[in-house]
């Protein structure tokens, strides 16, 4: 499923996006501020969670299988994300999603 980056004040929204962004410090506090974790939707509307890409120097000396685990319990109650291309917040609910 694709999630659906709105319009937002004076900016356009990005449209369809495939994943979206979600912070680490809600579940992780100052250990995982600034960490990203990738979210995406498939069909059967289940989350999937990766580490986002480029924070490897930070995340190598993390547990992070720990934490993609606590991530994936986390969006589950999580109502917004951020879109990967402007940053401004994409709801995390299925009902809010188009499927592919």
């Amino acid at each position: 499923m694709k999630f659906i980056c709105e319009d937002f004040e004076d900016k356009k929204g990005c449209g369809q996006i495939d994943y979206v962004l979600m912070e680490g410090y809600g579940f992780g506090d100052r250990m995982l501020e600034d960490v990203y974790f990738k979210v995406t939707l498939n069909d059967d509307k289940e989350y999937t969670v990766v580490e986002a890409e480029g924070q490897e120097d930070y995340t190598q000396q993390l547990n992070m299988k720990y934490w993609i685990k606590e991530a994936h319990e986390y969006v589950k109650s999580y109502d917004f994300a951020e879109c990967p291309h402007c940053r401004e917040d994409v709801s995390l609910a299925p009902e809010s999603c188009v499927k592919n």
